[in-house]
């Protein structure tokens, strides 16, 4: 059996992952959002239009991480000549945790509503 440089990972018989030991070390999420948007390049510039218009509202999300992924999409696109992929409007966001409610509104716009839990969500939806 030839070595290609990829190592599996089993459990039960079953390959979970492979490790790709010839390609460099991607070492801080930057890096790691520029290797998956180079990845699909050419899905992503042919796309109908640009930008997309995405509609983005979180319940339960602890810190709003899908954003920032959503940003450093953005980010990577741009670093590889795509343009602007997609037009992010944050709808609202919902956390129970004061703390986590407090890294939301720093890091959003003031326009966006934080409701504090999904009881009070459903609430203003029913009014």
């Amino acid at each position: 059996m030839e070595f290609t440089g990829r190592v599996s990972a089993l459990a039960g018989g079953r390959r979970l992952a492979q490790l790709a030991r010839h390609l460099p070390a991607l070492s801080s999420p930057e890096e790691m959002f520029v290797d998956m948007v180079q990845r699909t390049k050419n899905l992503l510039s042919s796309l109908p239009e640009h930008p997309i218009r995405l509609n983005v509202a979180t319940i339960c999300s602890g810190s709003d991480a899908p954003l920032f992924a959503l940003d450093l999409i953005q980010n990577s696109a741009a670093n590889l000549d795509l343009g602007p992929l997609f037009e992010v409007v944050h709808l609202f966001s919902c956390e129970i945790e004061p703390f986590k409610q407090a890294f939301i509104r720093r890091n959003v716009s003031r326009d966006v509503t934080i409701f504090r839990d999904v009881v009070e969500l459903a609430s203003r939806a029913e009014a």
